[in-house]
């Protein structure tokens, strides 16, 4: 084998002296680290450069490896694995939401909050479909359990698991209050605001 002494000598030197590091290059092994043009894998692993939604710890990585934070695989998503503190311990399905859960009206809350004893949804569905028990809605959009409609008790704030929810037509008192519709113009404030009778003839 034929070495041209010249260039290996001006090589050694060369790394000897560390200009390898000082002259701007990278080096990586694997497919685990990102240049710092592209989207990280959503891992949580500390070794990736990139510098958004790489999952690697930065202020600006959403875990999922994709600053949209959709996480659905298309080029350039992660894989949904990564939460975004760098320690790897996301939820892994893709959506990009770390550790939360989906409340039935849409909002979400942290995955540790569901099924606690205390409502903290909006709807409360947090303690109800969040506890996989049957859930029915009140005309406000509250989340009940559905044993709870028609029980002679108001559990929805309108009262509507007492109206419709007992298979009756309603009346919408002016204040959003429900009634059964043959309370009507019966001589009898029925709806809190009295507006029940006020259109009667």
């Amino acid at each position: 084998m034929k070495i041209d002494l010249k260039k290996f000598l001006a090589i050694t030197a060369f790394m000897s002296h560390g200009l390898a590091a000082s002259s701007g290059c990278l080096i990586v092994s694997g497919n685990d680290s990102d240049s710092s043009t592209n989207n990280g894998d959503g891992d949580g692993d500390t070794a990736e450069t990139g510098t958004t939604g790489d999952g690697d710890g930065d202020p600006t990585g959403d875990g999922d490896g994709d600053p949209t934070g959709d996480g659905d695989g298309d080029p350039g998503d992660g894989d949904g694995d990564g939460d975004g503190d760098g320690d790897g311990d996301g939820d892994g399905d893709g959506d990009g939401d770390g550790d939360n859960w989906m409340c039935t009206d849409g909002s979400t809350i942290p995955l540790d909050f569901v099924c606690d004893e205390e409502a903290d949804c909006p709807d409360g569905s947090d303690e109800v479909t969040g506890c996989d028990i049957p859930a029915a809605q009140c005309f406000d959009g509250t989340e009940i359990p559905d044993t709870w409609l028609c029980d002679e008790f108001e559990d929805c704030l309108d009262a509507s698991d007492e109206v419709e929810g007992c298979g009756y037509e309603s009346f919408i008192c002016e204040d959003g209050y429900h009634i059964v519709a043959e309370f009507e113009c019966d001589m009898f404030d029925d709806c809190p605001d009295g507006s029940d009778e006020l259109s009667c003839g």
